[in-house]
């Protein structure tokens, strides 16, 4: 998902490479991640009885070692019960939404 600016920027020499090796991993993964919410599909009530399940949980957010201290911090003061109210709390960064949708997929898929 590189923009021809990045790459043209890189042939040129106004990137080096390390930069530009870690923009293009970065935009893979970014890439792969927009295909993980594009893949999960479900209605609003599906979401919110999955979120709700994990949410009445104790301390649901220990088990999401890959998910960092900060926002498992703000998802246990806040508790949302949709992805949506997950995102819109101040400071929770994509990469914590991405980790959270894997965490629900993971979980939904256990129970099923």
């Amino acid at each position: 998902m590189l923009y021809d600016n990045d790459v043209k920027g890189y042939k040129t020499g106004c990137v080096s490479d390390i930069p530009f090796q870690q923009t293009t991993e970065l935009s893979e993964e970014l890439s792969e991640n927009m295909e993980l919410l594009r893949s999960m599909t479900m209605s609003v009530s599906k979401w919110n009885s999955l979120l709700s399940k994990t949410s009445k949980k104790r301390n649901v957010t220990k088990s999401i070692p890959s998910m960092s201290t900060d926002a498992k911090v703000k998802l246990a003061v806040c508790r949302p019960h949709t992805i949506g109210a997950a995102s819109g709390i101040p400071g929770m960064t994509p990469a914590a939404i991405v980790i959270l949708l894997k965490h629900v997929k993971y979980k939904h898929h256990n129970t099923t």
